[in-house]
Protein backbone atom coordinates (compact mmCIF):
# COMPACT_ATOMS: atom_id res chain seq x y z
CA UNK A 1 0.00 0.00 0.00
CA UNK A 2 1.47 3.23 -1.07
CA UNK A 3 0.33 6.53 1.37
CA UNK A 4 -1.33 8.85 0.03
CA UNK A 5 1.03 11.89 1.08
CA UNK A 6 4.50 11.55 1.18
CA UNK A 7 6.49 12.77 4.96
CA UNK A 8 7.00 15.99 4.32
CA UNK A 9 3.44 16.66 3.32
CA UNK A 10 1.71 14.75 6.34
CA UNK A 11 4.21 16.60 8.21
CA UNK A 12 3.08 19.83 6.92
CA UNK A 13 -0.85 18.80 6.87
CA UNK A 14 -0.30 17.98 10.45
CA UNK A 15 1.17 21.19 11.19
CA UNK A 16 -1.58 22.90 9.65
CA UNK A 17 -4.33 20.76 11.89
CA UNK A 18 -2.31 21.71 14.90
CA UNK A 19 -2.22 25.41 13.91
CA UNK A 20 -6.06 25.09 13.18
CA UNK A 21 -7.03 23.20 16.47
CA UNK A 22 -5.15 25.80 18.77
CA UNK A 23 -7.05 29.07 16.36
CA UNK A 24 -10.25 26.91 17.19
CA UNK A 25 -9.78 25.94 21.00
CA UNK A 26 -8.45 30.20 21.49
CA UNK A 27 -11.98 31.05 19.82
CA UNK A 28 -13.57 28.90 22.59
CA UNK A 29 -12.01 29.47 25.43
CA UNK A 30 -12.69 33.23 24.64
CA UNK A 31 -16.65 32.42 23.82
CA UNK A 32 -16.23 30.38 27.33
CA UNK A 33 -14.89 33.31 28.63
CA UNK A 34 -17.89 35.62 27.69
CA UNK A 35 -20.11 32.81 29.32
CA UNK A 36 -18.60 32.96 32.45
CA UNK A 37 -18.58 36.73 33.00
CA UNK A 38 -22.65 37.04 31.92
CA UNK A 39 -22.74 33.95 34.75
CA UNK A 40 -20.69 36.03 37.10
CA UNK A 41 -23.07 38.39 36.31
CA UNK A 42 -25.84 37.20 36.98
CA UNK A 43 -24.97 35.07 40.25
CA UNK A 44 -24.24 38.47 41.71
CA UNK A 45 -27.45 39.77 41.09
CA UNK A 46 -28.95 36.40 42.30
CA UNK A 47 -27.14 37.17 45.50
CA UNK A 48 -28.15 40.46 45.94
CA UNK A 49 -32.35 39.21 45.26
CA UNK A 50 -34.19 36.93 47.43
CA UNK A 51 -34.44 34.25 45.08
CA UNK A 52 -34.08 30.14 46.02
CA UNK A 53 -30.97 28.91 47.01
CA UNK A 54 -31.40 26.18 44.40
CA UNK A 55 -31.34 28.99 41.70
CA UNK A 56 -28.14 30.34 43.02
CA UNK A 57 -26.34 26.69 43.27
CA UNK A 58 -27.41 26.23 39.13
CA UNK A 59 -25.42 29.20 38.32
CA UNK A 60 -22.42 28.27 40.36
CA UNK A 61 -22.16 24.66 38.86
CA UNK A 62 -22.32 26.76 35.47
CA UNK A 63 -19.84 28.80 36.60
CA UNK A 64 -17.41 25.92 37.99
CA UNK A 65 -18.35 23.79 34.19
CA UNK A 66 -17.06 26.70 32.02
CA UNK A 67 -13.57 26.39 34.63
CA UNK A 68 -13.05 22.91 33.51
CA UNK A 69 -14.20 23.50 29.99
CA UNK A 70 -11.48 26.26 29.97
CA UNK A 71 -8.86 23.93 31.49
CA UNK A 72 -9.81 21.24 28.91
CA UNK A 73 -9.28 23.18 26.33
CA UNK A 74 -6.00 24.70 27.63
CA UNK A 75 -4.71 20.69 27.52
CA UNK A 76 -5.76 20.79 23.79
CA UNK A 77 -3.54 23.63 23.08
CA UNK A 78 -0.88 22.52 24.79
CA UNK A 79 -0.65 19.54 22.77
CA UNK A 80 -1.33 21.19 19.84
CA UNK A 81 2.12 23.13 20.19
CA UNK A 82 5.09 21.44 18.53
CA UNK A 83 7.20 19.45 20.97
CA UNK A 84 11.05 20.42 20.39
CA UNK A 85 13.04 16.48 21.56
CA UNK A 86 16.14 17.06 23.47
CA UNK A 87 16.63 12.80 23.08
CA UNK A 88 19.74 11.76 24.89
CA UNK A 89 21.23 7.83 23.78
CA UNK A 90 21.32 5.06 26.92
CA UNK A 91 18.45 6.18 28.75
CA UNK A 92 16.69 3.48 30.59
CA UNK A 93 12.81 3.78 30.55
CA UNK A 94 11.94 1.50 32.85
CA UNK A 95 14.02 3.72 35.68
CA UNK A 96 11.71 6.94 34.29
CA UNK A 97 8.84 4.28 35.01
CA UNK A 98 9.73 3.59 38.60
CA UNK A 99 10.56 6.98 39.19
CA UNK A 100 6.78 8.38 38.37
CA UNK A 101 5.28 5.10 39.97
CA UNK A 102 7.48 6.47 43.31
CA UNK A 103 6.17 10.11 42.61
CA UNK A 104 2.45 9.59 41.68
CA UNK A 105 1.60 6.77 44.55
CA UNK A 106 1.83 3.86 46.40
CA UNK A 107 3.55 0.25 44.92
CA UNK A 108 -0.04 -1.04 44.15
CA UNK A 109 -0.30 1.50 41.41
CA UNK A 110 1.41 -0.59 38.86
CA UNK A 111 5.31 -0.35 38.25
CA UNK A 112 6.99 -4.04 38.51
CA UNK A 113 10.35 -3.37 39.86
CA UNK A 114 11.58 -6.39 38.13
CA UNK A 115 11.44 -5.35 35.04
CA UNK A 116 14.06 -5.71 32.26
CA UNK A 117 15.99 -2.28 31.04
CA UNK A 118 14.19 -0.65 27.63
CA UNK A 119 17.50 1.61 26.45
CA UNK A 120 17.30 3.47 24.03
CA UNK A 121 17.07 7.16 22.88
CA UNK A 122 14.39 9.53 24.30
CA UNK A 123 13.79 12.44 25.92
CA UNK A 124 13.86 12.24 29.52
CA UNK A 125 12.07 15.17 30.57
CA UNK A 126 9.15 15.23 27.91
CA UNK A 127 8.68 10.98 28.76
CA UNK A 128 8.68 11.71 32.03
CA UNK A 129 5.91 14.71 31.81
CA UNK A 130 3.94 12.82 30.07
CA UNK A 131 4.00 9.87 31.71
CA UNK A 132 2.84 11.79 34.99
CA UNK A 133 -0.04 13.14 33.11
CA UNK A 134 -1.29 9.84 31.83
CA UNK A 135 -0.79 8.50 35.80
CA UNK A 136 -2.17 11.41 36.99
CA UNK A 137 -5.23 11.22 34.54
CA UNK A 138 -5.39 7.43 35.26
CA UNK A 139 -6.46 7.66 38.86
CA UNK A 140 -8.44 10.77 38.16
CA UNK A 141 -10.75 8.67 36.17
CA UNK A 142 -10.30 5.07 38.38
CA UNK A 143 -13.96 4.21 39.07
CA UNK A 144 -15.33 4.79 42.81
CA UNK A 145 -11.56 7.45 43.11
CA UNK A 146 -9.80 4.00 43.57
CA UNK A 147 -6.14 3.23 42.60
CA UNK A 148 -6.10 1.15 39.42
CA UNK A 149 -4.72 -2.50 40.26
CA UNK A 150 -1.35 -3.64 39.39
CA UNK A 151 -2.87 -6.14 36.92
CA UNK A 152 -4.80 -3.73 35.00
CA UNK A 153 -1.86 -1.00 34.38
CA UNK A 154 0.66 -3.19 32.74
Amino acid sequence: MVPILSRTEDKGTLQELGRASIQIVHDLKNQLNGLKLYATFLRKRIEKSERPEDELETISKLISGLDRAAVDLSTIVEYGRKVELKTQPGLDIQKILRSVCASVGPPEFGCDPDAPALVGEFDSTKLTDALKLISAGTLRYAPNGRRPSQSHSR
